[in-house]
């Protein structure tokens, strides 16, 4: 992937048992024989919280001990804040697939 694209996202939803993390270990060994870099969303959480303005704050300010979970709360808070930036501009298409 070049540094001017946006990643891409895959998620594998399912019941406990059903395969997932099996799937996605597969799918992240076949995208890096072909050169992209797959993460778990646990992988991904810190760099891309570390990124954001409270991840610069969060490096400076909090203990090094405590970087990992604080991070983790910047990354799920921006995500719930990109779910709901979604659900307002394409509330259509939400109503769609859940009615």
């Amino acid at each position: 992937m070049s540094s001017g694209s946006k990643p891409l996202m895959v998620e594998f939803v399912g019941t406990p048992g059903a395969g997932k993390t099996t799937l996605m270990k597969a799918a992240g060994e076949i995208l890096g024989e072909q050169g992209v870099r797959a993460y778990s969303v646990l992988d991904a959480a810190r760099p891309v919280a570390e990124r954001t303005f409270l991840g610069r704050l969060v490096n400076r300010l909090i203990p090094t001990r405590f970087h990992r979970q604080v991070l983790w709360q910047i990354f799920s808070l921006a995500s719930l804040v990109y779910r709901f930036k979604f659900l307002r501009r394409r509330g259509e298409l939400i109503r769609y697939v859940t009615d």
